[in-house]
């Protein structure tokens, strides 16, 4: 709907002035950017005429027609006329002056709502007016849409962005961009970023600004947030981050939530060249641009202080890093077991693979043969993101920012670096077509033993993949030391690594059933090595 077309229905001219105006300016105060047609009927018989004209969304019409005592509720069947001329493609609002139990009168002859004229009036108020128009137009589908429909470019090709755009609806992505932006725009270029468990989608939009003519192109680019739980947005906006470095997040575009329809959104501005995911695949870089890339996240903008306050927890290690994976999660990794469990055994023979031990681990959290009390207690959490990967790190002009902060908490030290590094390998490792052949897989599986052995990862120069292995082996080396935490406790890290490849095993928006298999075999392996060095380090309970 780029503009409502309103048939307004009174029999008195000044109450069609007064409320046509009133009408008129509700709509325009609820800032949709859609304009307002209202045309104005004396008589029943005009309005359906009108109505009939075609290309109608909103009939709003005064049950009182007549003079004085003479005044009947006449508009009651005009209201029942249009409702089955018309059916669900018209929204009707019912006014009436008086009160004389008109509302269950008017929704039963098929008004959306009813509001008393009588309560705008001694009110002075006409924001409800505008409210209601808006919520009988929603209940049948008339979302007022900022931008024309063909203002949204996006390719079909792109299936994860193609499956998005038709699951929210081009009219509320189009709305949801234009009113985070607060701009009218010509055009708008959405590309997919990545979708979580709780249904919230991450997109990158491009805004071409709508510009008086001789000046010059305005682009904009935002990150939009969409979901379909409002009360999920509310709650990341509200969430507190004054624990981590003023410039470390990248701020919010707007102060509130935007909607339309059952979808909301919230808005940061996208002042990056790219993701770091993106930027580790989209070029070679240089042996000085990762280290100094990383160096300057958690050193110069103060994310491994953050870390270094650590606190101790009466709780084991082992026990704080399995509450990671939620019951849903745990389902969903015992989903891709029974999916994946055999052509993962058959593609890696030599692996070690073992079923048992993963089931073990995710029912009752023992790790090959130890109970998860057999663990020494004594746990250290600091704040974390709790969500780090490599799509909520952006590159920007003036370094390394997060987005994102809708999981802050405090986690156990280990959490936020084990994530990141997983993400980037799982997803940035033989990124594209490779990843989805299985016959890559043994090779795959002989570069994460390495990389969970804390050794260095090599990967021919010149190639996306030399990139991602200075990226992982940078975090690696320096897990424990970003944190403070002395290198007798890297069973802790490597079991971290074991639980987030647990968690890449179910990601099927993002990874590859190849790679998902990877992340059962490599969690296998990761929680061997955990128990082995925990063993050799004390840690076991005799």
């Amino acid at each position: 709907m780029e503009q409502l077309n309103c048939v307004y229905l009174d029999d008195v001219e000044s109450q069609r002035k007064r409320f046509g105006h009133w009408i008129e300016r509700s709509w325009k105060k609820l800032d949709t950017g859609v304009p307002i047609n209202v045309k104005c009927s004396g008589t029943p018989e005009d309005a359906l005429e009108d109505l009939r004209a075609g290309n109608v969304q909103l009939f709003i019409a005064d049950l009182l027609i007549g003079e004085g005592k003479r005044q009947l509720p006449l508009g009651l069947s005009s209201i029942e006329q249009a409702r089955s001329e018309h059916g669900g493609q018209l929204a009707i609002v019912a006014l009436s002056i008086g009160n004389g139990g008109f509302e269950d009168r008017a929704k039963n002859a098929g008004a959306d709502c009813y509001i008393s004229k009588q309560y705008l009036i001694d009110r002075s108020e006409d924001d409800i007016l505008g409210t209601r128009m808006l919520e009988a137009l929603r209940a049948h589908d008339h979302e007022p849409v900022m931008c024309a429909l063909s203002a949204l470019k996006y390719s079909e090709d792109d299936l994860a962005l193609a499956s998005l755009v038709h699951g929210v609806g081009k009219k509320h992505l189009l709305n949801l961009a234009v009113r985070a932006i607060g701009r009218r725009c010509h055009e708008i270029r959405p590309q997919f970023l990545r979708a979580g468990l709780s249904g919230a989608a991450v997109v990158r939009v491009d805004c071409d600004i709508d510009v008086p003519e001789g000046n010059p192109p305005d682009t904009r680019s935002i990150l939009l947030k969409i979901s379909n739980r409002r009360e999920v947005l509310d709650a990341e906006l509200g969430k507190d981050t004054s624990m981590f470095p003023d410039e470390l997040f990248v701020r919010f575009l707007v102060d509130d939530v935007v909607g339309s329809g059952p979808w909301s959104a919230i808005a940061a501005p996208f002042k990056a060249s790219n993701t770091l995911l993106g930027w580790l695949t989209a070029a070679v870089r240089s042996e000085v641009e990762i280290p100094g890339m990383f160096s300057m996240l958690f050193s110069q903008v103060g994310l491994a202080e953050v870390y270094q306050r650590l606190a101790p927890i009466d709780s084991r290690p082992n026990i704080e890093l399995s509450g990671v994976i939620t019951p849903a999660r745990r389902a969903r990794v015992l989903e891709s077991l029974e999916d994946l469990g055999r052509l993962t055994a058959k593609y890696a023979p030599n692996a070690g693979f073992d079923v048992s031990l993963l089931r073990a681990y995710l029912r009752t959290g023992s790790i090959d043969g130890v109970s998860a009390e057999g663990f020494r207690n004594g746990s250290l959490r600091c704040w974390s993101h709790g969500d780090l990967h490599g799509r909520n790190v952006l590159i920007t002009t003036s370094g390394p920012r997060l987005i994102d902060p809708a999981n802050v908490q405090q986690m156990h030290w280990a959490a936020d670096i084990a994530r990141l590094i997983i993400d980037l390998f799982m997803s940035g490792w033989d990124k594209g077509d490779a990843s989805h052949e299985w016959n890559a897989f043994q090779d795959w599986f002989k570069t994460l033993e390495v990389l969970l052995q804390g050794e260095a990862v090599t990967a021919p120069s010149g190639s996306m993949n030399w990139n991602i292995a200075q990226a992982v082996n940078w975090l690696r080396m320096n897990g424990c030391e970003i944190h403070g935490i002395p290198k007798t406790r890297d069973w802790e890290f490597r079991l971290a690594l074991g639980v987030e490849l647990l968690r890449a095993a179910y990601r099927q928006q993002e990874l590859p059933s190849p790679k998902r298999g990877l992340g059962l075999a490599g969690a296998c392996m990761a929680l061997r090595q955990a128990k082995a060095a925990a063993t050799a380090g004390g840690s076991v309970l005799e």
